[in-house]
Parts: structure tokens; C-alpha cells; sequence
């Protein structure tokens, strides 16, 4: 790994604490989503299938095995991470454009009942990206889907 796309930058544990005390939000947009802030960056998590009503009428819950797969992705944040950063590095050593093209920082990350994507901002180029990622409960691993 080289200096520009360092390994290890998320902490599963300190990534799963700061989701878990930030509160749900049910958006007049209707998304549901959490919103926290890990170091220097601000984190949204969405819980797809998930539609608010009207800000009048209750807000729909977050199905429980959503919101426990959501931990899960979450407690795996530095394995995707990872994952992310070494396709980034090849796919950069491989282009013509500048490295800094492929410099990316975790914005979202959109939760589904077996997949994840984990959404990136690029740190010095209008750019940016999704990791798709699902969980494979026989190899109990997770499994990129587009790099």
C-alpha cells in the first residue's frame, strides 16, 4: 500500500459506537437515515425500503434485522474499507489520470437486507464512487460486487 491509499483508516468498533448513538432521522424526503460524525468526516447510514410518512404521521421504524445488518456492516467498516482502497490503488496505477483521481473518503454508506454500498467523496477531484458489497453467509465474508 502506498502512502496515498493507506489500509486500516476506519475502526470497526469506534465506527459501530458512533452509528449506534446517533439518533434516526426520517427525513421529509422520505429517507431514513443515521448522521454521525467519525473524526474528520460526516457519516450518513441509510436503511433502504425505508420511507418515512408525512412529518405529521408516525415515522416507520427501522426493521430490526435491517438496522442489526446495518451494525454488522458497520463493525466491518475497516474490511470494506480496505477492499475499497486496494481496487482504488490499481485502478489509479492503471489510468492516465493524476492519482488524486482515485483519493477517496467514506460519505454514506446505503444499507440493504444482504448488501451494502459504501458511497465515497474523492478528497481533491470532483469525483465520486460506490463500493457494492454483499454478505455471503456460507463463506461468512463479504463480496465486492463492482470492482
Amino acid at each position: 500500500m502506498s502512502v496515498s491509499f493507506p489500509l486500516n483508516r476506519y475502526d470497526g468498533k469506534e465506527f459501530t459506537e458512533a452509528f449506534k448513538r446517533a439518533a434516526i432521522i426520517n427525513h421529509p424526503d422520505g429517507s431514513v437515515f443515521k448522521n454521525f460524525a467519525y473524526g474528520e468526516d460526516e457519516i450518513e447510514v441509510y436503511f433502504s425500503d425505508c420511507e418515512s410518512l408525512p412529518p405529521d404521521w408516525d415515522p416507520i421504524p427501522v426493521p430490526d434485522s435491517l438496522y442489526e445488518f446495518a451494525i454488522h456492516a458497520c463493525q466491518s467498516i475497516q474490511q470494506l474499507d480496505n477492499l475499497a482502497q486496494q481496487s482504488c490503488e490499481a485502478a489509479a496505477k492503471g489510468s492516465s489520470f493524476r492519482e488524486t483521481h482515485y483519493i477517496f473518503r467514506i460519505a454514506y454508506l446505503k444499507v440493504y437486507a444482504r448488501r451494502v454500498h459504501v458511497g465515497y467523496w474523492a478528497v481533491d477531484s470532483c469525483n465520486q464512487w460506490e463500493a457494492k458489497f454483499e454478505w455471503d453467509s456460507v463463506m461468512e465474508d463479504w463480496v465486492p460486487l463492482n470492482f
